[in-house]
């Protein structure tokens, strides 16, 4: 009788306990991290924390350049459209070992940015190509991706996986295990939004004075979104953007001394055949769609520069985004010049080799 209570004793004591195990695994299943916790940000908006290392929690998204770690068989190479300008070459069996202070316990998302040719396809495990441990030990990558990339002067952002980081000193590994690749930078994001005033990365605004004259923006300095970046003798600085996948662009940010109307025209060119700018992309201002002028370009070896819009710049930062919408064509670069629009009343002049907004 007293081993039939004992036995439904442990018996109860047993379901407790996996009742219990059950409710923590819940509870620990409900509060893990999703990559969809996290704020989403663009490179425009990253904190280049790449000097100190450091990682705050309302830092946001920030930006560690790869040539800024502890190399060990690695070779940091010149790369005018890295971040930067430079980075990290890496071989199998070289790594990166970026030393990061953070100042609270948190989990972060891990991004890198790689310069990588696949030649199997568009996409490689990331497993086949680096290992990544954070303080010892080793994060999970086999079940992310690299993305490949159309030249040796193109990179790709890859988010690779969530890392816990303990208040202070912090290392992350990355060790390669096959081919040759780049390494451009890394980003480790916050799940909280940023309230630090510290300055972004971003790219680099270029000035745009009403007494400057035609001011030229190099399409490879300008942000990429998606395109593939080519050199070229031919090309402005040797350099030149192809928007060939849906959705690609590149965008420009003129710091304009005032609001100011300005001629936009571009050095496009359209291999195979002619083609007008308004079939090929679409032109936003400041996130408004803009009218392009009915301009048309032929099939040409070089490039040709046509005037394709007028537009309204503000005083400040302005985004300026062409946005491929079908074809194949390459940018050089991008031109604004000031725009004097006579006072009301006035005879306005219209360039009938222009065509009308």
């Amino acid at each position: 009788m007293r081993s039939n209570i004992y036995l439904m004793l442990a018996f109860f004591v047993g379901i407790a306990v996996v009742g219990i195990a059950v409710f923590m695994l819940m509870i620990a299943a409900a509060h893990t991290v999703r990559p969809s916790d996290f704020p989403v940000y663009a490179y425009r908006d990253y904190i280049d924390r790449s000097e100190d290392m450091t990682f705050t929690a309302d830092g946001g998204a920030q930006l560690y350049e790869a040539e800024k770690a502890e190399l060990s068989d690695a070779e940091i190479a010149d790369n005018a459209l890295a971040s930067g300008g430079r980075v990290a070459s890496v071989a199998e069996g070289a790594s990166l070992r970026f030393d990061i202070t953070s100042d609270s316990v948190i989990s972060a998302r891990l991004f890198l940015s790689v310069g990588y040719i696949s030649e199997s396809g568009a996409f490689v495990a990331a497993g086949e190509l680096f290992s990544l441990r954070c303080n010892g030990a080793e994060v999970g990558v086999r079940t992310a991706t690299v993305r490949g990339c159309g030249s040796l002067f193109d990179f790709r952002e890859n988010e690779l996986c969530t890392v816990e980081l303990k208040a202070g000193a912090n290392e992350i590994e990355i060790s390669a295990l096959s081919d040759d690749f780049s390494a451009d930078y890394m980003i480790l994001v916050s799940p909280k939004e940023r309230t630090s005033s510290d300055p972004v990365k971003g790219v680099p605004s270029q000035p745009f004075a009403s007494d400057g004259g035609a001011q030229r923006y190099e399409a490879e300095r300008a942000e990429n979104g998606g395109a593939v970046a080519y050199s070229a003798a031919s090309a402005s600085k040797g350099y030149y953007m192809r928007l060939f996948a849906e959705g690609s662009s590149v965008a420009f940010y003129p710091d304009s001394d005032g609001s100011a109307t300005a001629e936009l025209s571009v050095a496009l060119r359209r291999p195979g055949s002619s083609a007008r700018i308004s079939d090929l992309c679409v032109l936003y201002v400041n996130g408004m769609e803009t009218r392009l002028y009915d301009a048309g370009t032929g099939a040409s070896d070089g490039f040709t520069v046509m005037h394709i819009a007028d537009i309204v710049l503000g005083a400040g930062v302005n985004e300026v985004r062409l946005v491929r919408r079908s074809g194949v064509f390459d940018i050089d670069y991008a031109i604004l010049e000031y725009l004097d629009i006579p006072e009301a009343g006035g005879d306005v002049m219209i360039d009938p080799d222009r065509g009308a907004p």
